[in-house]
């Protein structure tokens, strides 16, 4: 049998290791969720965050690459913190909003995910 042997150019190794960091973040995701079967730790904005800093290469995001780990991470306790208070879900709002863009503010980076996170859960 004949095999031609075939060199991948090095520009394709580099995409290659790319999606295979991004997808194995979400794929670690998805598995954590099906062995603990809890649904709650897939969160589409690590997805979206994984895809921009290692396929996309956002340099916004990788110029601070701790925000992407704590950013969403606070504004997500602050959704779900604001979440069991017993108001109205226009007040739940205001105060994640406010509460949302204060952190982000403080840490001079406004991240779309980190945004997202703490408002879906109110």
């Amino acid at each position: 049998m004949l095999f031609i042997k075939y060199k991948i150019p090095d520009t394709y190794k580099e995409q290659l290791v790319k999606y295979i960091k991004a997808l194995s973040l979400i794929f670690l995701m998805l598995g954590s969720s099906f062995f603990l079967k809890n649904k709650e730790i897939i969160l589409p904005e690590m997805a979206a965050l994984s895809i921009g800093s290692f396929i996309y290469l956002k340099d916004d995001w990788r110029r601070k690459p701790w925000h992407l780990f704590y950013l969403p991470s606070i504004t997500a306790i602050i959704g779900f913190g604001i979440n069991v208070l017993d108001i109205s879900m226009l007040m739940k709002l205001i105060i994640s909003l406010l509460l949302v863009l204060t952190v982000l503010k403080i840490a001079n980076n406004f991240l779309a995910p980190a945004l997202a996170t703490g408002l879906l859960p109110s």
